[in-house]
């Protein structure tokens, strides 16, 4: 029997409280997916990157070297015990919280912060179709942008497609914004088109549980903090991750911003399912 130690993020606890059962769903270098018997998500990392992680430091070579895919595992109230006998013990670790205020973004650090992204992806090629959801974002109706969400899920490279990616982060920045969608209709949709655990993740993102990094860089827009660096952080995010959830969250807190769009955000109805899309702001 094998003992190692590792922090929670605040979620990962709960989802293990509700959920128990587990299986190891897929193992990398720099990552373990375990999946509940939810369908919920628990990351073991080197360090804390999402509320639904647990960081397991130097021990992750350990763990790759003694977890397999399809190995299961139960939760016990305070360790994560392996069918082969390896027990992870965990502790409690509240670093990320969910993003909970209703748009008050400071709006010139959010000009200065969407000016230095597009600098910093101006010789990044994103796919044709990130090209094209870019532009939708920026020029059409909230009815339309939803519209693309549902047709560009499960699209792109990574773990987590870049599609998926995008999407996630254009519900952060609706949810920061305090407009309310249904993101029912998206997620049943990449239910049929993406992987697990990108569909969860887009499922999160709604509500506004997201990686560390993009979490300091939404928190940097209205508090007094330097959002460069965090902008570069949340940039460096996986292999396509950071750049796709970040573009998500940018392009639509600017095009959806009350002070900076010229577009009404009264009422939209969803072409995805229908729902109305409401919103707490109104263009000037």
């Amino acid at each position: 029997m094998l003992l190692i130690n590792g922090w929670a993020g605040y979620e990962a606890l709960s989802v293990l409280t509700r959920d128990k059962s587990l299986t190891v769903e897929a193992c990398g270098q720099n990552a373990i997916y375990l999946r509940t018997s939810r369908d919920d998500i628990i990351i073991l990392l080197r360090k804390t990157l999402t509320p639904f992680s647990i960081s397991v430091a130097e021990n992750l070579d350990t763990l790759n070297k003694l977890i397999s895919i399809k190995l299961s595992a139960e939760f016990d109230s305070s360790s994560i015990v392996f069918e082969n006998g390896l027990i992870l013990n965990i502790q409690g670790d509240p670093i990320v919280r969910p993003v909970e205020f209703t748009g008050n973004i400071n709006e010139k650090k959010l000009r200065f912060v969407y000016n230095c992204y597009r600098t910093l992806t101006s010789d990044s090629e994103f796919p044709d179709f990130m090209q094209d959801a870019i532009e939708t974002v920026r020029t059409a109706s909230l009815t339309q942008v939803l519209s693309v969400c549902g047709k560009i899920v499960g699209l792109g490279r990574g773990y987590t497609p870049e599609g998926d990616d995008f999407v996630g982060g254009l519900f952060l920045g609706l949810r920061l914004l305090d407009i309310k969608v249904d993101p029912k209709p998206i997620v049943l949709r990449a239910l049929e088109r993406s992987r697990w655990p990108s569909w969860k993740f887009i499922e999160h993102s709604y509500h506004g549980c997201t990686y560390a990094p993009v979490y300091r860089l939404c928190m940097s827009l209205i508090l007094r903090l330097d959002p460069i660096e965090h902008l570069l952080d949340a940039l460096r995010v996986g292999s396509t991750t950071g750049f796709a959830t970040v573009s998500g969250l940018l392009e639509t807190l600017t095009a959806f911003h009350s002070s900076l769009s010229k577009r009404s955000l009264t009422s939209f109805s969803s072409s995805t399912g229908g729902d109305q899309a409401t919103s707490t702001t109104s263009s000037p």
